[in-house]
């Protein structure tokens, strides 16, 4: 049955047809790669430097960019501690790269080694396509072994250019290089360098991957049909626009040569010897020529005026549009020309927005991120000789809201907490905790013991102010500010009591 891609594209099936091989689902297929995604491609997509793309690499790109945007930064638990902020310093300057790379590719690795010369943790990013003869657990496809191998070119002393293979294998116990072709001089042909890390020093990221596949899965491999289409739809809206807005000419004479001979001269395009010095623009227009008969019978030629196509073409295009936002799961407002959308006008797809990023960040990234401290962990601990703590992946919480609605939530809470620590229903560390998660920025305070009974206590005697005396005149309390059930707040009657 033919796809609805080539059925619109049929005349052109094979421009128009795929040009990534997908992944087979089959075991002894993934392991032994006969099929592999490419994620080279790929990365030309999201670059748009792939030409069958480039009319339609903007949509997917804006998307990502949203997820990538909205999924920030993880961080760490436990995060007082050196040697966690040296690896949190460092997921920070990665964050954008391994969440691009995991949004775009899906495949890719991270190894991670310790630099004698700096004292400190380097991150070398590996691609998929480099991957070379990897050993995979036959029941859980966990990596046991790989290897990858680059070209590499260089100009010797000589200043002739040199090509050259790098071979680096990873295991649990050593790493093996070795060179071939015409290696630099000097360069041993094979070297081995030992670590005691009980494991591969490298992360093998395979995002949104399935238990049942070996590899994961980057968004544009799901939206590639759709972006291909999109941008020959584009391409070929170009091409008409282009060929109907030509000038067009009839001409009917009896020498069509000597006619364009004698325009030329006309324009000055002749010499006085009727040499040719300059050419007759033509570029701009369509010419159709015309002969006269010896009996004077005109030939005749006409332009046909074909339907326009351009409203089917919008909505074939706005189908595609569409197609790529489901793929990444991103509404519209996330993308540049919906930016100036009022909080209001998008409220109703807040809701299912976070849940998609928290899925995202849960289901999928917490897990690669926690492999990655680990192995920092291991290898800054034999470096070092430090016992590096066990730490959990967090996220910051993320803040939608208007900065109106968000100080009508913050006075809510602030006044709610106040009446629980009163009660002694909540302790100072527990109300810190809460704010510093929901705020983001409470972690400033160098002693939460003084600073945040200082802060209660202001907010008391403020209250009490507000409240007035026993002579003041009861006031109108109809028209106080309090957040609404539309604002995520069920009701108020903690609020009131504050008050009472």
């Amino acid at each position: 049955m033919s796809s609805l891609f080539d059925i619109i594209f049929r005349s052109h099936k094979n421009k128009a047809s795929s040009l990534f091989m997908t992944t087979q689902h089959d075991l002894e297929k993934d392991f032994v790669l006969s099929e592999r995604l490419d994620t080279k491609q790929m990365r030309e997509v999201w670059n748009n430097t792939s030409k069958p793309y480039k009319l339609g690499a903007s949509v997917i790109i804006a998307g990502i960019s949203a997820l990538i945007d909205y999924t920030g930064v993880p961080y760490l638990s436990n995060d007082k501690k050196q040697d966690i902020k040296l690896i949190q310093k460092h997921f920070g300057v990665l964050a954008n790269t391994v969440h691009r790379k995991c949004f775009t590719e899906g495949n890719f690795f991270i190894w991670v080694n310790w630099n004698d010369k700096i004292k400190d943790l380097e991150f070398i990013l590996f691609n998929f396509e480099n991957m070379w003869n990897p050993v995979f657990d036959i029941d859980t496809g966990e990596l046991i072994e790989v290897s990858f191998k680059h070209n590499f070119h260089y100009n010797d002393k000589s200043g002739n250019h040199c090509t050259a293979n790098r071979i680096m294998r990873f295991t649990d116990k050593e790493i093996i290089t070795t060179y071939d072709g015409n290696r630099p001089q000097g360069m041993p042909i094979k070297s081995v360098k030992k670590h005691s890390n009980g494991r591969l020093p490298l992360v093998f990221v395979r995002y949104n991957r399935s238990l049942d596949e070996v590899y994961g899965h980057g968004y544009i491999e799901a939206a590639e049909p759709y972006i291909r289409g999109l941008s020959s739809i584009m391409e070929n809206r170009l091409i008409e626009d282009k060929r109907s807005s030509r000038k067009k000419l009839k001409i009917t004479a009896k020498n069509p040569e000597s006619f364009l001979l004698n325009t030329a001269s006309v324009n000055g395009l002749v010499n006085e010897n009727g040499e040719q010095i300059r050419s007759l623009d033509i570029e701009d227009m369509d010419i159709i020529f015309c002969a006269i008969s010896e009996n004077n019978v005109a030939e005749n030629a006409e332009w046909l005026k074909p339907d326009q196509t351009a409203q089917d073409s919008l909505q074939i295009g706005s189908h595609m549009i569409q197609c790529i936002k489901e793929v990444l799961g991103t509404p519209d407002w996330v993308y540049p020309a919906k930016l100036g959308a009022s909080y209001a006008s998008v409220s109703a797809q807040v809701p299912s927005w976070i849940h998609h990023i928290e899925n995202i960040r849960t289901r999928e990234l917490t897990n690669i991120w926690q492999q990655l401290y680990e192995l920092c962990a291991t290898i800054l601990s034999n470096a070092t000789g430090r016992r590096i703590v066990d730490t959990d992946v967090k996220w910051k919480r993320l803040d939608l809201e208007t900065p109106e609605l968000r100080a009508k939530i913050v006075n809510y809470m602030i006044s709610s907490m106040k009446l629980a620590r009163e009660n002694l229903l909540m302790t100072d560390e527990e109300i810190r905790n809460y704010l510093d998660e929901y705020m983001n920025d409470l972690g400033a305070f160098a002693s939460l013991e003084s600073e945040l009974p200082k802060m209660l206590e202001n907010l008391k005697k403020k209250s009490d102010a507000i409240k007035g005396s026993d002579e003041e005149e009861p006031r109108d309390q109809s028209d106080r500010d309090r957040p609404s059930e539309g604002e995520n707040l069920n009701n108020n009657e903690l609020r009131d009591k504050t008050s009472e």
